[in-house]
């Protein structure tokens, strides 16, 4: 019996994206051209705000802090900053909410500006390309003269010289609709555990019309601009992308767990190619049953009127 792979880890990173503001003038001035970016009315409204409060402090420096997430991570994120600018009251975070699916090329099209935001999260392999490209900062005196400071295996470095630290770990959880379990004589109090459960699962919660076209879906898969999903049908499968430097792809696993995911969009399981924000608003809407997805969704969905949910953390 192959078990569900729960466990998934999407690396954050804290990174230096550009040397933060050493004059009040250039932090304004960063600050003044990067607002446009923000996303949330609350980042706005609670910068603009607190910045209101400090115009008499010639002291005060503006740092931008780039992230992507939802709205409801966006309160948690501002709330943050501003117990930050208590702690220190002449640095000021100004929050810059980017789409995940836009981050990237976001920044990158703020790299080509000279733009970027002082700091931010990143995933790894964000992290790694923007290295390359020389983008990043040398944050070797952030710890200096700590007694502590991050182990050197969770330290990325440009040329010797540490420019982000990982910051989170991301856990992948089964995310499931308890109420469709029941409609479909599903036990909503064990999920499925294996993969021979959960394809058990598909086949009892796809619905379909009189003319066969599906009205509730058994998952709800995004393969774009998100967590990779295909990887953990792949290593549920013992399979993988690349062994030893070399592509694995022709393997018997492979080729295993690739038929088992056309034949599900082939029946119906979930819709072909949806982005991971696509795949969370399916979901949320109750119009599928199941999605792998992180903690960080866990807000959003709680806040959904239309379904009652569980997580698996098996």
């Amino acid at each position: 019996m192959k078990k569900i792979i729960a466990l998934l880890l999407c690396v954050l990173m804290v990174l230096g994206m550009a040397a933060c503001a050493n004059t009040t003038t250039d932090a304004a001035t960063n600050s003044d051209s990067t607002a446009d970016t923000a996303k949330t009315d609350t980042a706005d409204t609670t910068s603009a705000d607190t910045a209101e409060d400090n115009t008499a402090s010639d002291d005060v420096v503006t740092i931008t802090y780039s992230y992507w997430g939802t709205p409801d991570e966006a309160a948690s994120v501002q709330a943050v900053a501003d117990k930050f600018h208590e702690e220190y009251p002449n640095i000021l975070v100004e929050v810059m909410a980017i789409p995940n699916e836009e981050y990237v090329t976001k920044l990158n099209t703020l790299a080509t500006a000279n733009n970027l935001p002082d700091c931010g999260i990143m995933n790894e392999s964000g992290v790694l390309d923007f290295a390359s490209d020389g983008l990043l900062y040398d944050i070797s005196d952030m710890y200096a003269g700590a007694e502590s400071m991050p182990l050197d295996s969770i330290t990325f470095k440009a040329d010797g010289a540490p420019v982000a630290y990982s910051a989170a770990n991301e856990v992948l959880s089964l995310y499931y609709n308890k109420d469709m379990f029941r409609e479909a004589g599903l036990d909503a109090e064990n999920p499925p555990a294996t993969m021979e459960e959960l394809y058990a699962a598909w086949d009892k919660l796809i619905q379909k019309d009189g003319n066969g076209n599906v009205t509730q879906y058994a998952q709800a898969i995004g393969v774009k601009s998100t967590v990779a999903m295909m990887p953990v049908f792949m290593w549920a499968y013992g399979a993988d992308y690349i062994k030893d430097g070399k592509s694995v792809l022709d393997s018997d696993e492979a080729t295993a767990a690739m038929t088992m995911i056309a034949d599900a969009y082939a029946k119906g399981v979930s819709p072909v190619g949806l982005t991971g924000q696509e795949a969370d608003d399916l979901f949320a809407a109750g119009k599928a049953a199941i999605e792998f997805n992180g903690q960080w969704a866990a807000p959003g969905f709680r806040s959904s009127a239309r379904i009652s949910f569980f997580i698996s953390f098996r």
